[in-house]
């Protein structure tokens, strides 16, 4: 992942404000009208999505791990072209997006993040 992704995707998976009300900040005011800016609604932590898995694959397509761990996080994903070379992993209790992390890093992939989905394609391509 790049650097500017990697954080995006961190920031975005932690939000501070998970579960709570998040108030409004007041950004301008005047005689006749008060400004607020509302934060959007909080996000499910992605970082917590799924249970802890082991994860074992010899051989198998990049893909399938993507959509098996996707699943696993109750994710939407969609692979780029290209994302068909066999993986060989053994993960232990880990969350399905940390092993999604860990796979896109060793394999040089991208993962971006649009809405609740998921989005992995070959870096510098499509």
């Amino acid at each position: 992942m790049t650097p500017t992704s990697a954080a995006a995707l961190d920031a975005w998976a932690c939000d501070p404000h998970d579960g709570e009300a998040t108030p409004s900040t007041v950004v301008g005011r005047s005689r006749f009208e008060t400004v607020r800016v509302t934060p959007p609604p909080p996000r499910a932590r992605l970082a917590r999505r799924g249970p802890r898995v082991d994860v074992r694959l010899e051989q198998a397509p990049l893909s399938n791990a993507f959509r098996l761990l996707a699943d696993a996080a109750d994710l939407s994903i969609v692979i780029g072209a290209g994302l068909e070379r066999p993986i060989t992993v053994d993960l232990r209790r880990v969350r399905p997006l940390d092993a999604m992390r860990v796979i896109a890093e060793a394999h040089d992939i991208d993962l971006r993040v649009v809405g609740q989905t998921l989005v992995a394609r070959r870096r510098g391509g499509t």
